[in-house]
């Protein structure tokens, strides 16, 4: 079960070291790119307001590839991919997360984020996406 938090955990890129409540100033980067990188980067805001917003489902449903929908919600058990989700949100602060660079390949992106927990905290961190039908979704997070 503690692997399935993990695993949880990464599909919201949350601060779980900051201090609770703690809020941070939300930058849109979508602003710095175009058409398909366009897109990527909406991802990325998408996943930022779902996490905001606590929405599991929006997140499981309409972020991540079935592939890794599937993935959390075997190791979630009777819970499911949406309700693994929320739960692992419901307690953990926010952070902004700023798309820093994308590169295409075909119908793969790989998003490098820059993870602002606070003024003086940042980590980046890659994310790999896939194109499926006409939206770009989360295929792999990055290690913890």
């Amino acid at each position: 079960m503690r692997r399935a938090a993990t695993i949880v955990l990464l599909a919201v890129p949350l601060a779980a070291a900051g201090c609770a409540g703690q809020q941070t100033t939300s930058v849109d980067s979508t602003k710095d790119f175009s058409g398909a990188e366009k897109q990527v980067a909406t991802t990325i805001e998408q996943l930022q307001s779902s996490t905001k917003d606590r929405d599991g489902s929006r997140i499981c449903r309409d972020l991540l590839t079935a592939k890794l929908q599937q993935s959390i919600a075997a190791h979630a058990g009777a819970r499911g991919c949406a309700q693994a989700v929320k739960d692992a949100i419901r307690d953990t602060d926010q952070v902004d997360l700023i798309v820093k660079k994308i590169e295409l390949s075909g119908s793969t992106a790989r998003a490098t984020v820059a993870e602002e927990t606070s003024k003086d905290r940042t980590r980046t961190r890659t994310v790999l996406l896939e194109k499926q039908g006409p939206r770009w979704r989360i295929s792999e997070l990055p290690a913890a």
